[in-house]
């Protein structure tokens, strides 16, 4: 394996996680690839290994299945040279939370909290021992404005951010760092959806570019905060949301309401 070990990412077949997968191999780490769509996943580790002289592993897995997800915990737990773990994998839903199917809400939850717990707790062992790694999980501006529509979304994001500051202390003088990316809307593929076709029409000052998001995750791994809000708007909004729905959230559900 490559001198600067081994990164894993999970939701790394596309967007953000693929963004994060392209920089850490640029970096010279070699990578474990988490992800549902094999074809996708298997293309992006035959470029990443042509191109940037690493090891890629796949695991096809889908995080929502708590079978699959114990199979990958193991797999975490084996890696003796892993120094970075980006839980990224997510998806969203938009509709009225007695509308949605149980299954789809379901799954949200388990993909976002259970598999971020999961594989964090078979990360970290390893980690403090070596006293050298770190932990980005990644959650979403979605936490500050948890708007009707997308509640189970919003709330398994705030979950990370709680769940990542904790870690953060509990971390403190072990070498292992913890950080939570909290982007706005990012062109990443998540919005490419039939269901979420709505967002799309959204002005463009409100998105981000998912390869400034990475960058700017990686650049403040280790810093002072915690959590890492990306773009001058967002951090406005973390600093105003006082109250469960803000101005800025209202206006949103009012927009996509009239498309």
């Amino acid at each position: 394996m490559g001198s600067k070990g081994v990164a894993l990412v999970t939701g790394a077949s596309s967007g953000i996680g693929e963004e994060f997968a392209r920089r850490l191999a640029k970096d010279g780490y070699d990578l474990i690839l988490v992800a549902r769509r094999q074809q996708k996943l298997e293309a992006l580790a035959h470029q990443l290994e042509t191109n940037n002289k690493i090891k890629v592993e796949v695991q096809v897995i889908d995080l929502a299945s708590p079978v699959e997800l114990e199979k990958l915990e193991k797999r975490v737990s084996e890696v003796s040279d892993l120094v970075l773990l980006i839980n990224n994998a997510g998806f969203a839903t938009m509709g009225n939370f007695a509308d949605m199917t149980p299954s789809s809400q379901k799954g949200m939850v388990h993909t976002h909290i259970m598999a971020t717990v999961g594989l964090t707790r078979a990360a970290l062992p390893g980690m403090i021992a070596r006293r050298r790694g770190g932990v980005i999980n990644v959650a979403s501006v979605a936490a500050y404005a948890p708007y009707p529509g997308n509640i189970v979304y919003s709330a398994t994001k705030l979950f990370l951010i709680n769940f990542t500051r904790g870690l953060r202390v509990e971390l403190e003088g072990t070498g292992v760092k913890a950080e939570v990316l909290c982007p706005g809307f990012t062109r990443s593929g998540i919005h490419d959806s039939e269901e979420l076709k709505a967002f799309r029409k959204l002005p463009n000052f409100l998105w981000l570019d998912a390869g400034k998001v990475v960058d700017e995750a990686l650049q403040r791994l280790g810093g002072n905060r915690t959590v890492v809000t990306v773009g001058f708007k967002y951090q406005l909004l973390a600093a105003v949301s006082n109250s469960p729905l803000t101005p800025f959230s209202l206006w949103m559900m009012t927009r996509m309401k009239k498309t």
